[in-house]
């Protein structure tokens, strides 16, 4: 395992980011040889770092309801799709996005029909499915924004400094 050096933050970087950053680092065990970085045995930065008023067991049942949801809308956009596929023959994909709290869009696609080449199969066996269901959650968090964005224009500035020619 590696040891850790200290990793520099910069002033943009918000307090809680550089608070919890430091937790991180002290939880996640980053071997340099296979450069595969588990979580410490035990340990679990998130659920131990939650704002007051937010536990484990909320955000739990708040996910089992969001699964639902998602599952819901998706029943709902196949069900329309196929009503629509049916009485228009050329309609080959039906796409939505739906808001799903502050900083959250659930997008997703029907498509009437979809082949692929089946990975499992050696010969390239083309598989074809009839009614398939995308879907992706897009966060704000994991945009290019707010303090994502400074760390990540941060850590490439870093790198620049460390790697580059």
């Amino acid at each position: 395992m590696t040891t850790k050096e200290e990793t520099s933050v910069s002033s943009k970087t918000s307090e809680t980011v550089t608070a919890l950053c430091k937790k991180f680092e002290a939880a996640i065990l980053l071997d340099a040889k296979t450069g595969v970085a588990p979580e410490a045995e035990g340990s679990c930065v998130h659920d131990e770092n939650l704002p007051e008023g937010l536990t484990p067991a909320l955000l739990e049942d708040y996910q089992k309801y969001r699964t639902d949801l998602i599952a819901a809308a998706g029943l709902a956009l196949g069900n329309l799709s196929i009503e629509a596929m049916a009485k228009n023959k050329s309609l080959e994909q039906t796409e939505t996005s739906l808001r799903m709290g502050p900083g959250s869009t659930l997008n997703m696609t029907f498509d009437r029909v979809r082949s692929y080449v089946n990975p499992q199969n050696k010969d390239g066996e083309k598989v074809v499915k009839y009614g398939v269901l995308t879907s992706v959650i897009e966060d704000s968090s994991t945009g290019k924004r707010g303090q994502l964005k400074i760390v990540r224009d941060e850590l490439m500035a870093t790198a620049m400094e460390r790697f580059g020619k």
